[in-house]
């Protein structure tokens, strides 16, 4: 295995006015995504030590892509190192990232996010933010493999819908932060364990169909009719979830 590259990142927004779309596509190792790059779209480092995971960057109108070479990862022997350390700036964003096995620590707070779309593989997810996105998004899409994800501060997002779908892994979902509109949630899971926490005082309502699901839910939620129901005022939460052969767990935190 050779000796690590490192590749520094520096790309102003394509877009001077309007909204620039960042895409972000990598296969196994490690990726950190924070604010802190003012005046740039992203800024950071990757290291690799594949030669042939030096990462490309493609720009197409308003719209840059860095990704990866990831059609050899099968035949690669040795310790790899293939870790991206990037900063995102305070100009509108429309972000994708598209991960395979990498572990994924993603900061979000203070940026203006205009759209938001996640997928990641079989490694564990970290989402946080805490403090208010400062765009509105319409629909956040999350897809997860077979991993831990844990979301939290998505209060913070200012999104009107959030979509989850994930497979034989771990799903917990925090709406703490500040919740500035209603907001439709629908999550599909099979075969797995899915959290929701909710911070006192928000309405929340949840439906759940499917089959062997074990539901658990603290005091403060309320049960009727198979639908659960969190008292509150203000902005409100709507659970729409599609679950099979797996665990639901409610809180209020």
């Amino acid at each position: 295995m050779e000796n690590p590259h490192t590749d520094v990142i520096d790309i102003a927004p394509p877009s001077r006015s309007g909204v620039s779309r960042l895409e972000l596509a990598m296969g196994a190792g490690s990726l950190t995504l924070n604010p802190g790059s003012a005046g740039k779209l992203v800024h950071g480092t990757i290291s690799y030590n594949v030669p042939e995971w030096k990462p490309k960057i493609i720009r197409h109108e308003n719209t840059v892509r860095i990704e990866q070479d990831k059609s050899n990862l099968a035949s690669i022997r040795g310790r790899t190192i293939n870790d991206w350390d990037l900063q995102l700036g305070s100009s509108p964003i429309d972000l994708a990232l598209a991960a395979g096995a990498a572990k994924v620590r993603l900061e979000l707070g203070g940026l203006t996010l205009t759209d938001l779309t996640i997928s990641h593989g079989a490694s564990d997810c970290f989402l946080t933010l805490d403090e208010p996105n400062r765009a509105e998004i319409d629909t956040v899409h999350f897809t997860a493999g077979a991993a831990k994800s844990e979301l939290r501060g998505l209060g913070f997002l200012n999104a009107k819908r959030m979509e989850f779908s994930g497979g034989a892994g771990l799903l917990s979902l925090n709406f703490d932060g500040d919740l500035r509109q209603d907001l439709a949630v629908k999550i599909s899971a099979s075969a797995g364990s899915v959290t929701i926490a909710v911070p006192p005082g928000i309405p929340s309502d949840a439906t759940l169909t499917g089959v062997m699901t074990t539901v658990k839910s603290d005091r403060a939620w309320s049960r009727s009719h198979g639908r659960y129901h969190l008292d509150g005022t203000g902005p409100s939460l709507t659970f729409d979830l599609k679950m099979s052969v797996g665990t639901l767990e409610l809180r209020s935190t």
